[in-house]
């Protein structure tokens, strides 16, 4: 059965077309910003005459510091979610409490906040008392490498939330 277009139908799709419109012109005339685009390759990719090669620079960086903590962080929270599933169905009272508090603070816990909670106390206070950046210079270099596929180059090592503020 075909449907036939009502006169509120039709009113309705001009009405978004014209919207549409309309914000398109205001954001070309109101938007007084030109777009350099041929400034963004410099900051893919540039020349280190140290290592005579083209090397990553900072939005390819970024891409894989996120890459590396979002692999990270499914793999932290998958293992989270099993334990505390594992819990909240098990035969202890304890377990079933225990998991149940863990959802119950994380669901009431805006996601920023839990970012700046672990990045701004506990990544400090763990890693300063673990001393990672000792370790990580302690490390032979076939180590470092793995370290820094893993989880980040050695010099950027403390800057994704391992370490201080102040320390950038």
């Amino acid at each position: 059965m075909k449907k036939r277009l009502s006169i509120l139908d039709i009113v309705l799709i001009l009405l978004l077309l014209g919207t549409t419109a309309w914000l398109l012109y205001r954001i070309r005339i109101g938007l007084d910003y030109k777009w350099n685009w041929s400034a963004i390759p410099q900051y893919l990719l540039r020349f280190d005459p140290k290592k005579g090669a083209w090397v990553s620079n900072l939005l390819l960086q970024g891409l894989f510091t996120t890459i590396r903590l979002s692999i990270w962080g499914t793999l932290l929270a998958t293992f989270l979610g099993t334990v505390m599933g594992l819990c909240r169905v098990s035969r202890s009272l304890f377990l079933r409490l225990l998991s149940r508090t863990y959802v119950e603070f994380n669901r009431n816990l805006p996601p920023i906040v839990l970012i700046f909670l672990f990045y701004y106390f506990i990544s400090t206070q763990v890693m300063g008392a673990l001393d990672i950046e000792g370790l990580m210079q302690s490390l032979p270099e076939g180590s470092r490498d793995i370290m820094a596929v893993l989880f980040a180059p050695p010099n950027l090592f403390v800057r994704i939330g391992f370490g201080h503020p102040r320390d950038f």
